[in-house]
């Protein structure tokens, strides 16, 4: 919705007071998160996306694969194709290694709940050289593996919902942990800090 009525006060002039006029609801009715020194349409959506990506996560805990390609995606903001192209050689119980586009190499320390995802998987899955082997033949999956996995389980409780939105989350809240601009873009696998 490109303007949110609800949240103007047509009881001011625009002409006395026009961001009273524009938002003066909005501003009475919303409460800044005590976590936040500033909060609005865009602190919402990502908000809002923040819940939806965790449902789709948790819908997702009872199928193994599934549960750990969720994880990764949460947990690393790494693009679909390094997810599904992850060698078992690059988990080593804690953490995650992977070269990105660019040719950076990139290292994360997975959460418990990631840890634990990956753990069970391993124990079902097939044996190969990559975390997530395709069904037949020694490769991978594939990367739409990734977005069909990710279809699935938002089908229920996010259908807008992308593999992109996992990276934009991940992007997000290492701008809000204040992580500088260079280890963002480094963590993104971005050539540029503009992409960033």
């Amino acid at each position: 919705e490109a303007l949110d009525a609800a949240g103007m006060d047509t009881a001011v002039r625009p002409g006395n007071d026009f961001y009273a006029y524009a938002n003066g609801n909005w501003e009475r009715r919303t409460q800044i998160p005590p976590d936040k020194s500033s909060y609005g349409a865009f602190n919402i959506a990502g908000d809002r996306a923040e819940q939806q990506l965790i449902a789709i996560v948790h819908a997702a805990s009872e199928h193994a694969r599934d549960h750990a390609v969720l994880c990764l995606l949460r947990d690393t903001g790494w693009r679909r194709a390094a997810i599904a192209s992850l060698p078992r050689a690059n988990y080593d119980g804690h953490r995650v290694f992977n070269r990105q586009k660019g040719d950076k190499e990139q290292e994360v320390n997975l959460p418990d709940e990631s840890i634990a995802a990956i753990e069970r998987w391993l124990r079902e899955r097939r044996m190969s050289a990559y975390l997530f082997p395709a069904d037949k033949g020694d490769g991978h999956v594939h990367p739409n593996t990734v977005n069909k996995i990710v279809d699935r389980w938002a089908a229920e409780v996010a259908p807008e919902a992308h593999p992109h939105s996992f990276r934009a989350l991940f992007l997000r809240d290492a701008h809000e942990a204040g992580l500088p601009s260079y280890e963002i873009q480094g963590a993104a696998g971005h050539a540029s800090a503009d992409m960033t």
